[in-house]
């Protein structure tokens, strides 16, 4: 399902995320710094009609960590009003993400610690599902908005990446970073964050984009 903003934050066209106190601890402290920046550079490529901001308060998104090894992420939606009540059009209103404190991996050597590539990836996941995606619009491969993609380890964490499902001219699995979101993933985050039909001329209007993915290289 995608559930569009509010309106007045639709039309600001951008997202203030806040990092809470797990955030800012490893090993995700400084992630949510690149994830923006990632993200920002991939709406731009590929025209999504909305950018994220770093805010100190008053933010729309915030992100913090729960008590986990897996590599699992959370967005939770929420569409209730300052007064507590449910948005009249079920508009999302604010964004949850939580990310486990201490995301392991298992690797022929055994279990660690994943490496800073795949939390970027991860990250940057959940900040497309608080742009108003849900689990049912994942990707089936190709980007890093796929609902279980694979870690390809390398030989230390520092090289361990996240899977696109996507194998390369010689047959190996191409990895993330760099950051990769397709023309399919692209164009629902577009379909949230279309401008209002009652808005004047001059609004912000997203293009599509002839590119088919765009990478950042974080």
């Amino acid at each position: 399902m995608i559930t569009p903003w509010r309106d007045d934050i639709r039309r600001r066209g951008q997202l203030r995320i806040v990092e809470l106190a797990g955030a800012g601890s490893a090993p995700w402290r400084g992630l949510v710094a690149r994830a923006v920046t990632a993200f920002n550079d991939l709406s731009s490529a590929l025209d999504l009609g909305v950018t994220y901001r770093r805010v100190d308060a008053d933010a729309d998104v915030t992100v913090d960590t729960y008590a986990n090894q897996s590599l699992v992420g959370r967005a939770s939606i929420r569409r209730e009003g300052p007064a507590g009540r449910p948005d009249s059009e079920l508009r999302v209103t604010s964004v949850a993400i939580t990310v486990p404190d201490d995301p392991l991996t298992s690797t022929p050597a055994g279990r660690r610690r994943v490496g800073p590539g795949v939390l970027l990836a991860m990250m940057v996941h959940e900040m497309v599902h608080a742009c108003g995606l849900s689990n049912s619009e994942h990707s089936p491969s190709g980007d890093l908005f796929q609902a279980s993609p694979d870690v390809l380890h390398g030989t230390t964490a520092a090289g361990d990446k996240m899977s696109t499902g996507l194998r390369d001219a010689s047959q190996q699995f191409i990895g993330m970073p760099p950051l990769l979101l397709t023309e399919q993933t692209a164009a629902k985050i577009r379909q949230a964050w279309q401008p209002l039909t009652a808005d004047a001329p001059g609004t912000r209007t997203p293009r599509a984009s002839s590119r088919t993915a765009g990478p950042a290289g974080y």
